[in-house]
């Protein structure tokens, strides 16, 4: 305990000889705290396997501490080490061998400990404070307050060095439920409480304390492929080009959320896919990992279609509501909260999928398939996000989050028919646009200030009336078509003003009209020539999740 206390402390003979030692493996781009542990147990690195680096490094280290057998040994640097170790004996000496691997990283300053990443953070806070205190620092990995519990990280925390700290403890916290408590960790300031170190206590949240926050840090392929080796044998995890899949043991289904009649008098189908994001987080917090269902994209089935042998068919997160086009299934990278198009806006579709609502990978193909199909469900372990491109030249990037853009082109040349519109977005690769929300309309209406080319105009959009893509409400009058939208509640929600829907025919087009922040309805055989604008989405590309781009707290 006296050396890690030194270690994690970091006294100042110590400091002097790791300043020398953390050159060495710089630019290896190893985690800091875990040099710090290998340089107290007077280790070495070494690459896990000289003939693949993607495989990590490991630290050969000793301790003069005397073992009984290769056993204890194990039970020693297990709950001295907090990383993986892979290897304990016995030294013939006297003392005690210890290697452990070193997949993941840390930001500099936080240490890791059991696959995440801590900091105490002296500034005090109520927990409210402290709650937002956390996510600011490390945002993009959602850092939170640090869940604490007895075992090996009671002991690993107990040698950070604070006073009296904010943690989440779940069973304390449901033991006092409706008390309004919420818990601290004492540590040197137990003295306070006439307690002992490492004690957790109910107080006020109001009250000011210090705060422990944690994230769990990129996953590495070095990680995902010791999680094969290790869970071979309870989840089969296949390691890919840029990360890991495993499917769950049991069959799963989507999870149908609603059914009720549409404006068409028929019953209409709402789904979902919550279930299997459930599935594959809880079979990831075994493994200590952060692991969300496979998603439906032609990248992601490119990378484990060799793999699927053991099933004929494999749920991904995509699904859709009622409707019969491809291009309406949803689907999204949970890690990054990016919205994935399932399918291009302009691919072909023959309408012949009314009865299709969840979506599968087959060895041939991605399939969409039956609510009621029962099957494994793909999970995905990431060492990389998915990130749209930029738009293209003279079309408009809009954010439907803030990770997910879309791009608009507006078309002001010459006024042109319905089909001639479709006719030529198709040619660049896009459909007639439409709008995820309110702000995504406004961020391209404000292209048409006056004096603007187009301005006072109609536009054609992708949408038609009467409703047929994801009619899923009795009053849904109008749907977006090809995929350019999947918020059928906006479009039918928004202001209409001007243009009742259907006033013109039984099959009318959505436009709008450049000076009004309102949707319109045109019959394309009654009404003549617009101009138009077209949507798609940009290319998808695939972004290392490097600690190094993280900004500093």
């Amino acid at each position: 305990i006296i050396v890690l206390f030194c270690l994690l402390s970091v006294c100042s003979a110590e400091k002097e000889g790791f300043s020398a030692y953390y050159p060495l493996y710089e630019k290896e781009d190893i985690d800091h705290s875990a040099l710090q542990y290998c340089y107290v147990f007077q280790g070495t690195i070494k690459p896990v396997d000289v003939n693949n680096v993607q495989k990590g490094y490991k630290c050969e280290a000793s301790s003069s501490t005397w073992v009984k057998d290769d056993s204890h040994a194990m039970d020693f640097c297990t709950s001295r080490i907090p990383y993986h170790i892979i290897k304990a004996s016995v030294n013939p000496k006297g003392g005690t061998f210890c290697t452990f691997q070193i997949n993941l990283k840390c930001e500099i300053g936080w240490f890791q400990m059991r696959n995440k990443c801590y900091k105490v953070f002296a500034a005090a806070k109520n927990y409210t404070e402290a709650e937002d205190y956390c996510l600011q620092h490390k945002p993009e990995f959602k850092t939170r307050i640090a869940e604490y519990y007895d075992g090996h990280l009671s002991t690993y925390i107990g040698d950070l060095i604070f006073n009296d700290a904010w943690v989440s403890a779940p069973e304390m916290e449901e033991l006092h439920a409706g008390k309004g408590l919420k818990p601290i960790l004492i540590m040197n300031g137990a003295y306070k409480y006439d307690s002992r170190k490492g004690v957790v206590l109910m107080i006020k949240p109001e009250l000011k304390r210090e705060v422990i926050c944690e994230y769990s840090p990129p996953m590495t392929m070095a990680e995902m492929y010791l999680m094969a080796e290790l869970y071979s044998e309870v989840y089969p995890i296949h390691v890919t080009t840029n990360g890991a899949s495993f499917a769950t043991s049991s069959y799963m289904t989507i999870e149908q959320t609603n059914l009720r009649q549409n404006q068409k008098g028929n019953l209409a189908e709402t789904f979902d896919t919550k279930n299997i994001r459930e599935r594959c987080q809880a079979i990831g917090n075994i493994l200590s990992v952060d692991s969300h269902p496979m998603a439906s994209i032609q990248e992601e089935f490119d990378t484990v279609k060799s793999q699927l042998t053991d099933h004929r068919f494999h749920l991904t997160s995509a699904y859709k509501n009622e409707g019969c086009e491809k291009t309406t299934y949803k689907d999204w990278d949970f890690a990054t909260d990016t919205l994935l198009s399932v399918y291009s806006t302009v691919h072909q579709t023959s309408n012949a999928f009314c009865k299709a609502f969840s979506f599968s990978f087959h060895p041939k193909a991605r399939l969409p398939s039956m609510a009621a199909m029962r099957a494994p469900a793909l999970c995905s372990l990431h060492s990389f996000s998915y990130e749209y491109d930029d738009c293209e030249p003279g079309w408009i990037t809009a954010y439907r989050s803030k990770t997910t853009k879309f791009c608009h082109y507006i078309y002001t040349e010459k006024e042109v028919t319905l089909s001639e519109a479709k006719r030529a977005c198709l040619n660049m690769n896009a459909a007639l646009t439409g709008f995820e929300n309110e702000e995504e309309f406004k961020y391209v209406q404000k292209e048409f200030g006056y004096g603007k080319p187009g301005y006072g105009a109609h536009f054609w959009l992708g949408g038609t009336v009467p409703c047929k893509e994801d009619c899923t409400d009795l009053t849904y009058k109008a749907s977006w078509d090809l995929g350019v939208s999947r918020n059928t509640h906006f479009l039918n929600n928004f202001s209409h003003e001007g243009f009742g829907w259907g006033k013109y025919g039984d099959e009318d087009s959505i436009s709008f009209r450049s000076d009004t922040v309102s949707f319109h309805t045109h019959n394309a055989n009654g009404w003549g020539t617009m101009y138009y604008i077209c949507g798609k989405y940009p290319k998808l590309s695939v972004k290392k999740m490097d600690i190094k781009n993280v900004k500093q707290g």
